[in-house]
């Protein structure tokens, strides 16, 4: 049990980028059972047009933004990754970036400006 304490207290102690970063997947999608809506805080993002269990983010930082969803994810009962996409992907419809939270990411496609994160990993 001592193993896993210190372990424990490890990642208590690395910054959080220590355990998302190798659990992003750029330039790929992760699609599944979508997440219930309901889970998600209301304040968290802002509720996009593309569904419930996504949400859109204004702020210039990508970086922080996928950090953020991820870190989030991890929090949440149930879910298994998001998907985050750049406005790139759809610049007329994204302001900046929407991250979509999965309870499943069984299915995979690689996309330019877009990122999987899975949680199982994390």
């Amino acid at each position: 049990h001592k193993s896993a304490r210190v372990w424990a207290d490890t990642v208590a102690r690395s910054p959080p980028e220590d355990i998302i970063a190798p659990s992003l997947d750029s330039n790929q999608g992760c699609e599944g059972r979508n997440l219930r809506p309901e889970l998600l805080p209301k304040d968290f993002g802002v509720a996009s047009p593309a569904g419930g269990w996504c949400r859109d983010f204004s702020e210039e930082n990508k970086t922080q933004v996928q950090r953020a969803c991820a870190e989030k994810c991890l929090q949440i009962e149930g879910c298994a990754g998001v998907t985050w996409y750049d406005s790139e992907v759809e610049p007329e419809e994204i302001r900046g970036s929407r991250c979509c939270f999965r309870e499943e990411t069984s299915s995979r496609f690689e996309q330019d400006n877009t990122t999987c994160f899975v949680a199982s990993r994390a």
